[in-house]
C-alpha cells in the first residue's frame, strides 16, 4: 500500500514530502526504487528508511449472548439418596422463593432457574466425555495442560521474548509426545485384555473390550437408488430386484484380456513393487543370462524375528548362499548321494512304506500321511543318520510342524510385506501360533545338532557340516559356516526334501484315480520289462519310458510350485525392453511355462503322458520343462527327487492297483495352495496285485 505524507525535520525545521510503502516483511524485496516528489521544499538528501512495525488489530467485540445452561450430571440420579435429596432441595427452594403470579413468563423463568440451580448444586455439571484413554489419564493430562497454559500466558504477555516462545513451543511438543505415549500404553493393555478374553472364550467381555477400543458400531447403510439414480428405494423387494439387475449387468459385460498386458503384470505388495516374469524367454533371460542381478532373496519377517534372516540356503544371498550351496553339494557327494547309492536307501524305505500300505487291506486310507512319513524318513536318515519309526512321537511332531508351516505359507508372505498385521488382536492370522510352531521345530533340529556333534562325518549331513566348519576355522579361512546357518540349512533341506516329493506322489495317485487307463498302461509296461517278483531299479528306467513320462507329466501338470521363490534386484535392471527398479520383488511364474499352449499343445491342462514321448517311442524332455526352476538357484535336490519318484511310483503301481472308495467316483482335483500346491485330502483303496510278491 503506497501513501504520501509531510514530515518536519526535527533539526532543520524544514518540511519534507515523503512517499512511503506499507508492506509485509516477506515482500520487502519487491520495493526497489525510491523517488523524490518534484517541487518539494526539501533538501537534496534522500534515503530509504526501513523499519519493522508490529501491527496489532483490535478485534471488534461481538455481542455477548446469554450463556447456555450447563448440562447436568444426570447419571448420579441412579443413586436413590441423591434422587431424594434433589427432590427435597427443589421443594425447599420453591417454598422459600414465591413465584410471581402476575407475569407467566417471569414465573416460568424463576421456576426454570430454581430447578437448574438446585440440580446443579446437587448433581454437579456433566464432565465432557473424551475417549477412554484420555479420561483414564485426565489427572496427568490436566497438569500438562495447566503448565502449557501458563507458558502460553507468559508468551502472550511478552511475544518478543524468544525464550518464552521456545519454552511454549517445546512444551507443546512434550505434551503431544506424552499424550501419544499414554494412548499407546492404553491400547497395548486393551489388546492384551482382548487376547486374554479370546483365549478364555469370554464373548461378552471380548466384545465389550472391542467396543471400548473402536467405539460403538456405526450404521454403514447407504441409500440404494434405482437404475436412473432418481428414486430412493425403500421396499425390500425393490432393493433385491435392483441388486439382481446390477449383477446381471455386471456378469453379462464382456471382458477383453490383453495377453501383452499379462506379460507385463506387476503390482504393489505393501510398499514393495512386485514384478512377475511370464514366459520361458523372459525367465531364461533373467535367471540364466542375468543371473547376477536376479539371485538375491528379500528378508522374510519370520526369519528376522527369530534371528535367522539371510541364513541357510533358501533365503540366503551373496557369500552366505554361495558358500553353503557349494558345501552342501560337496557333502552330498561325500555321503554318496548319487543315483546308485541313494537308490539303495530309497528302496529300503519303499519296502517299509509298502508294508504299512498293505496293512490297509484294501480299505479306504488317507495316503498322504503315510507318504509324508516315508519321504520324511529318508531325509532324516540323510541329515541325522537315523531312521525313525512312523509312530515315533518325536517324528510325528516334526511332520506335523512341517505341514503346519507349509500350510500357513500365505500368512508368512503377508507378514513379510505387511509387518503391521502382527499387531492385530486375537492373533487372527495365526502369527503367534506359527512362531511357536517354528520355535518348536528349530528346537528339535538343535537337538539333532547336539546328537551329531561327535559323530563320524561320513555318517550324516550335520556331522559332515560341523567337521567342515571346524576344518576351515582351524586353517584360518574366512567362513560363514556356523550353527545358526546349519540350523536353517537343516530346516530348508528337510522341508524341500520331504514335502515336495510327497506332494508329487499324492498328485500322481490322484491322477491315477481320475485316469485309470494311464494306470493300466504303466502297469503293463512294468510287467513287460521287469521280471516277475523283482522290484524295478534305476537300471530299468531307460526301458520304462511311459512310467517316466507319466512322472514328468505329473510334475508338469500338478505344478506344486506355481511360482519360484521370490527374488530381489540389487540395482536397476533392463530386460526385454522393461526396467526392473532396484529393490523390486521379482517372481518367476513357472505356470506360465508349464501350461504354455504354444509349447505343450492346446490340451496343456489335461493329463497326457504321451506329450513326453516322440514318434519313435523315445523319451523327450523339452527345454521348457522347469518344475525345479532354472538358473543358479535351481533346486539342489532334483536328482534325489527324481530318484525317489521313480522308485516309489514304479514300485507302488507294480504292487498295488489304486481305486477310488466308490467305483466310478474319483476324488476331486481341487487343491490347497500353501508353500506347495497339494490336493485336498482324499481317500484311496490300494488293492494288492497277484502278479507280484513283496
Amino acid at each position: 500500500m503506497r501513501k504520501q505524507t509531510s514530515l518536519m525535520h526535527p533539526r532543520s525545521r524544514h518540511w519534507h514530502l515523503i512517499d512511503y510503502v506499507i508492506t509485509r516483511q516477506s515482500d520487502r524485496q519487491d520495493i526497489c526504487v525510491t523517488k523524490s516528489c518534484c517541487g518539494a521544499e526539501c533538501g537534496r538528501e534522500h534515503c530509504l528508511i526501513i523499519t519493522k512495525l508490529n501491527i496489532h488489530f483490535q478485534p471488534k467485540r461481538r455481542p455477548q449472548k446469554s450463556k447456555p445452561l450447563k448440562r447436568l450430571n444426570t447419571a448420579r440420579l441412579a443413586d436413590d439418596k441423591i434422587e431424594k435429596s434433589l427432590a427435597d432441595a427443589i421443594e425447599n427452594y420453591l417454598k422459600s422463593t414465591p413465584l410471581a403470579e402476575s407475569n407467566v413468563d417471569k414465573s416460568w423463568e424463576c421456576f426454570k432457574e430454581a430447578i437448574h440451580c438446585t440440580a446443579l448444586s446437587i448433581l454437579g455439571p456433566m464432565e465432557r466425555k473424551h475417549q477412554d484413554w484420555f479420561d483414564e489419564n485426565s489427572t496427568e493430562i490436566r497438569k500438562l495442560l495447566d503448565e502449557k497454559h501458563k507458558l502460553h500466558i507468559l508468551y502472550l504477555n511478552n511475544p518478543n521474548s524468544q525464550s518464552n516462545k521456545d519454552a511454549f513451543t517445546n512444551m507443546g511438543k512434550n505434551v503431544q509426545k506424552q499424550l501419544r505415549q499414554m494412548q499407546d500404553t492404553w491400547l497395548s493393555k486393551k489388546v492384551e485384555s482382548i487376547q486374554e478374553f479370546a483365549d478364555k472364550h469370554d464373548v461378552k467381555n471380548f466384545f465389550h473390550a472391542i467396543t471400548e477400543v473402536y467405539g460403538p458400531t456405526k450404521s454403514c447403510l447407504s441409500p440404494l437408488l434405482n437404475a436412473d439414480g432418481t428414486i430412493l428405494l425403500t421396499d425390500k423387494e425393490e432393493i433385491l430386484k435392483r441388486w439382481a439387475e446390477h449383477f446381471e449387468k455386471v456378469l453379462n459385460t464382456p471382458s477383453i484380456i490383453n495377453e501383452a498386458a499379462i506379460d507385463r503384470l506387476h503390482l504393489y505388495i505393501g510398499s514393495k513393487l512386485l514384478i512377475v516374469l511370464n514366459g520361458y524367454d523372459v525367465i531364461k533371460e533373467a535367471l540364466i543370462r542375468r543371473a547376477d542381478d536376479f539371485s538375491d532373496r528379500p528378508v522374510m519377517v519370520f526369519d528376522e524375528l527369530m534371528g535367522y534372516q539371510g541364513k541357510g540356503l533358501a533365503f540366503a544371498s551373496g557369500d552366505v548362499w554361495r558358500e553353503h550351496r557349494s558345501v552342501t553339494l560337496n557333502i552330498f557327494r561325500k555321503l554318496g548321494l548319487d543315483e546308485n547309492v541313494l537308490a539303495t536307501r530309497v528302496t529300503t524305505e519303499v519296502n517299509r512304506f509298502l508294508g504299512h500300505l498293505d496293512k490297509s487291506d484294501g480299505q479306504p486310507v488317507n495316503i498322504r500321511e503315510l507318504i509324508s512319513a516315508s519321504t520324511s524318513s529318508i531325509i532324516c536318515a540323510i541329515l541325522l543318520g537315523r531312521v525313525f519309526q512312523y509312530d515315533d512321537p518325536r517324528f510325528e511332531n516334526i511332520i506335523r510342524d512341517i505341514q503346519t508351516i507349509i500350510s500357513k505359507n500365505q500368512q508368512i508372505v503377508m507378514m513379510s510385506y505387511f509387518p503391521l498385521l502382527k499387531l492385530l488382536p486375537l492373533d487372527v492370522l495365526g502369527y503367534k501360533r506359527l512362531l511357536r510352531t517354528m520355535d518348536g521345530l528349530y528346537g528339535e533340529f538343535k537337538l539333532w545338532i547336539e546328537e551329531s556333534r561327535n559323530r563320524d562325518p561320513r555318517d550324516n549331513f550335520i556331522a559332515a557340516y560341523l567337521t567342515e566348519r571346524t576344518t576351515r576355522v582351524r586353517q584360518g579361512h574366512t567362513t560363514t559356516l556356523d550353527e545358526i546357518n546349519l540350523l536353517k540349512v537343516v530346516s530348508d533341506l528337510f522341508i524341500a526334501g520331504s514335502e515336495t516329493t510327497s506332494a508329487t506322489i499324492v498328485w500322481f495317485i490322484l491322477y491315477m484315480l481320475n485316469y485309470p487307463d494311464v494306470q493300466r498302461k504303466i502297469f503293463h509296461e512294468i510287467d513287460q520289462h521287469v521280471e516277475k517278483g523283482r522290484a524295478p531299479t534305476l537300471r530299468d528306467k531307460p526301458k520304462l519310458t511311459y512310467v517316466v513320462a507319466s512322472i514328468l507329466e505329473t510334475q508338469r501338470l500338478s505344478s506344486i510350485s506355481p511360482v519360484s521363490i521370490v527374488r530381489t534386484c540389487p540395482k536397476d535392471v533392463h530386460i526385454k525392453g522393461f526396467t526392473v527398479p532396484r529393490g523390486s520383488l521379482v517372481v518367476p511364474n513357472l505356470d506360465s511355462v508349464l501350461f504354455d499352449k504354444t509349447i505343450w499343445g492346446q490340451d496343456a491342462k489335461l493329463f497326457r503322458p504321451e506329450r513326453f514321448i516322440d514318434e519313435q517311442g523315445r523319451l523327450k524332455v523339452p527345454e521348457e520343462f522347469v518344475p525345479f526352476g532354472i538358473g543358479r538357484r535351481v533346486c539342489l535336490g532334483r536328482v534325489m527327487a527324481n530318484t525317489e519318484l521313480f522308485l516309489y511310483i514304479s514300485r507302488m503301481v507294480q504292487t498295488f492297483e489304486f481305486l477310488p472308495p466308490r467305483p466310478g467316483q474319483p476324488p476331486s482335483m481341487n487343491y490347497v495352495l500353501g508353500l506347495t500346491a497339494v490336493p485336498e485330502p482324499y481317500l484311496v483303496r490300494a488293492l494288492r496285485r497277484n502278479t507280484c510278491r513283496k
